[in-house]
């Protein structure tokens, strides 16, 4: 029997929506990738410049703003060790950098741009949220052109637009029709 235009559609916004939730939730996991950037980056700079790999420590937490219970580092620190730009800017880079990676896999396997809408959403996040109005800069200080209260906004909708386009693409891989 075969399901309704209706049915179709009622079926794939429910699932975009469910899926939206989901990847939602898994956004505030990328904490861990974001940091574990500033430990190989910086900890690189400090094996090539002065020979040995420092101890690296997360000096604070924050919790994931759904599941109260999961902690979610928010600052590394190099207690032994020296900090550089290579410090500074690596959690950033590094989720530029992997991001730019799934996105070009996901664009060579669909041929489709849209792909790099979800690198976007990371950069924005990043650069904005971490680089500008946060402490992942050479200050270690929001520098003086961040506008507060956009801050807020920018990180949403780049929270969002990540949630969007991966719950996009999942849905675009659901023939419903078939079921």
């Amino acid at each position: 029997m075969k399901k309704s235009f209706l049915e179709i559609k009622f079926v794939k916004s429910l699932l975009f929506v469910l899926f939206f939730i989901f990847f939602l939730y898994i956004f505030f996991f990328l904490f861990y990738v974001h940091e574990t950037g500033h430990i190989i980056f910086g900890g690189l700079n400090n094996e090539i410049k002065y020979g040995y790999f420092p101890q690296f420590k997360i000096s604070a937490f924050t919790y994931h703003p759904f599941l109260k219970f999961i902690p979610l580092p928010q600052q590394t620190a190099i207690p032994n060790g020296l900090q550089s730009p290579n410090f500074a800017l690596g959690g950033p880079f590094f989720m530029i950098l992997i991001f730019a990676f799934l996105s070009y896999i996901g664009y060579k396997r669909s041929r489709k741009k849209s792909w790099f809408l979800l690198l976007l959403s990371i950069a924005m996040f990043e650069i904005y949220g971490n680089i500008i109005c946060g402490t992942d800069n050479l200050t270690g200080n929001p520098l003086p052109s961040c506008i507060g209260w956009l801050n807020t906004p920018i990180q949403f909708l780049s929270i969002g637009l990540f949630s969007s386009v991966l719950s996009y693409f999942v849905i675009k891989q659901v023939h419903l029709h078939k079921i």
